[in-house]
């Protein structure tokens, strides 16, 4: 948590929307926004962002820290729960991802809203339909497919009773709908975000590696069976489990998705594993063969935990410290630059992690443009056209870069292809200069012949 920057490149694009939103900017703008800051994320994720950035003068960490509460807190919750040590073993299967478990995305609170669920699923209140649909609402206020990590506790234990579906779907419907109430949120743009999505389509490769991680999370479910009875009604419901989560798996194979979707995955299974465990009678006698499963699983997660340690970049206390001082030098340039904003060169070494940094740049003159984000718009044919007349006329005085690589030749992580248009880079060139080289960045001013351009630019921004 402590480590002076984010590890994903959609992290800082997260809090940036918060903050632009706190300072009255929208969360969906226009397509064609100068800053293209537009997510596919739903709005209960900068909700959650938005108490904790009003309290703190430190973007960055206090943007990680709600996530780091939300996993903890179920964590906890699961542990309070279960009741056999086999299913508290099986939340290892968390262990591959791990900080990936505390970034600023969705996730954690998917963990920790999938177990709130089985909470409620252990204390069988009154209205357990009802709270489900309020943890449904939520989740898909996070992602539109949230919805898919709770749905499969009321499939199991919720009833089918048109009562019991009904009261799901109402406090589902309501929850979702809650947090357009804001006048920066427009639902109507939220959705013109989701069909951009319907643009990526799948990758075969992220699919795989989904479909394989989800058949070895099954694996100590499956060996349950061999010493439980399923009844026909049973098996439909497992059924329609699986057929979720294999939907998580492709709604996890988009370009730029992957097998984190499947986290909250683990925590439901790990629930369902519980239950079955229940089942039977004398564990001793009848589970060599999941023990056996689960020893398989633990080779399976040691050997991604060593390799995530090993190639992990913040291990090294020289890059830690190295991001620290590059934290001190963009923070010192934004107060001595006004309206500073935070350009891009390419994604060698430590050039593209340094704009990660941009967060401590955003005022409401200077909201930043959002180069993750700018990513999914351009892959789904987007153009870059209003950033090229932003830098034309010149609407930033001083534009800061990272000390190494071409201004603005970042490739699309999409399709390997340039992300900014020849128009672009020329537009920087011709209209701006360096000025000021520190150790990790260089500021750039608008030359002098467009300095008038500016200035009436910068009025009309502000208008």
């Amino acid at each position: 948590m402590f480590y002076p920057n984010f590890i994903d490149h959609l992290e800082p694009t997260i809090t940036q929307i918060t903050l632009i939103w706190m300072q009255g900017g929208d969360l969906y703008p226009p397509m064609d926004a100068p800053s293209m800051h537009g997510l596919l994320y739903g709005p209960a994720l900068y909700w959650v962002q938005f108490p904790f950035l009003a309290l703190s003068s430190d973007p960055i960490l206090s943007s990680k820290l709600p996530s780091v509460i939300a996993f903890n807190i179920a964590w906890c919750l699961l542990f309070f729960t279960y009741k056999n040590s086999l299913a508290k073993a099986y939340l290892l299967l968390l262990l591959p991802f791990n900080l990936i478990l505390f970034w600023n995305r969705a996730e954690p609170y998917f963990v920790l809203l999938v177990a709130l669920a089985a909470l409620i699923v252990e204390r069988q209140p009154t209205h357990k339909a009802l709270l489900l649909g309020v943890l449904a609402g939520l989740a898909s206020s996070l992602k539109a497919h949230g919805i898919l990590y709770i749905l499969p506790f009321l499939i199991f234990f919720g009833g089918h009773s048109l009562r019991t579906v009904a009261q799901f779907v109402v406090a589902f419907v309501v929850v979702c709908l809650s947090f357009f109430i804001d006048g920066g949120t427009s639902l109507l743009q939220y959705f013109e975000y989701l069909k951009l999505a319907t643009k990526h389509g799948i990758s075969f490769a992220y699919l795989e590696k989904n479909l394989f991680f989800l058949l070895f999370a099954w694996i100590p479910i499956a060996l349950t069976f061999r010493c439980t009875t399923v009844s026909r009604y049973e098996a439909y419901r497992w059924t329609g489990v699986v057929l979720i989560e294999i939907l998580v798996a492709i709604a996890g194979s988009k370009p730029g998705a992957g097998v984190h979707h499947l986290i909250p995955i683990v925590v439901l299974n790990s629930y369902l594993y519980e239950i079955q465990l229940r089942k039977i009678e004398n564990i001793e006698a009848k589970f060599l063969g999941i023990k056996i499963g689960l020893a398989i699983l633990a080779l399976y997660v040691l050997s991604f935990v060593w390799k995530n340690i090993y190639d992990s970049e913040i291990k090294s206390v020289s890059t830690i410290e190295s991001q620290r001082q590059a934290t001190l030098e963009i923070q010192k340039f934004a107060k001595e630059y006004p309206s500073l904003l935070m350009g891009i060169t390419d994604k060698e070494n430590d050039n593209y992690n340094l704009t990660f940094l941009r967060p401590y740049l955003i005022t409401s003159a200077a909201p930043q443009f959002e180069y993750a984000g700018f990513m999914d718009l351009s892959y789904s044919g987007i153009s870059d056209k209003p950033f090229v007349a932003f830098l034309n006329g010149c609407q930033n005085k001083f534009i800061a870069t990272p000390n190494h690589g071409i201004p603005f030749s970042i490739v699309n992580f999409y399709t390997n292809e340039p992300l900014f248009s020849v128009d672009a880079q020329s537009a920087f060139r011709d209209h701006y200069k360096a000025r000021h080289r520190g150790e990790f960045f260089t500021v750039y001013e608008c030359k002098e012949s467009n300095l008038e351009l500016h200035e009436r630019a910068l009025k009309t921004w502000k208008n």
